[in-house]
């Protein structure tokens, strides 16, 4: 009896470490789904040359990014985490040097990373 209780537990408390979790990636973090927002800005920016606008849409959704990448690097695989934070940083290295082939295109996968990592049970 004693053992089925300490299971009930620690499996009470996996599911709230995770819903808390999920709660804080995708309610608070991801409010008004403001990191697909920042993104598509930054992908507008960059093909019409504004490169002063996307390096300060790019501050503000670094900042956000920030805050929110411990959370989300413990509610996701550690694949969908490198790859997410390998284009944030060609996104960077894009603006940087004023790509705007490279910075669209990696903000599409940035956003079906992203799109993918907000689900409940994300896919492989």
């Amino acid at each position: 009896m004693n053992s089925k209780r300490i299971n009930l537990s620690i499996g009470i408390i996996i599911i709230l470490f995770f819903s808390v979790s999920y709660y804080i990636q995708n309610v608070i973090l991801d409010k008004d789904d403001r990191i697909k927002v920042l993104l598509n800005g930054i992908s507008q920016a960059a093909q019409q040359k504004e490169w002063d606008k996307a390096q300060a849409l790019y501050d503000e959704f670094d900042k956000l990014w920030k805050q929110g990448k411990y959370i989300v690097s413990l509610n996701n695989g550690e694949q969908d985490y490198s790859d997410f934070r390998d284009e944030i940083h060609g996104i960077e290295k894009g603006i940087e040097v004023q790509d705007d082939k490279s910075v669209p295109e990696r903000i599409g996968m940035c956003i079906g990373l992203w799109e993918n990592m907000k689900k409940l049970v994300p896919e492989p």
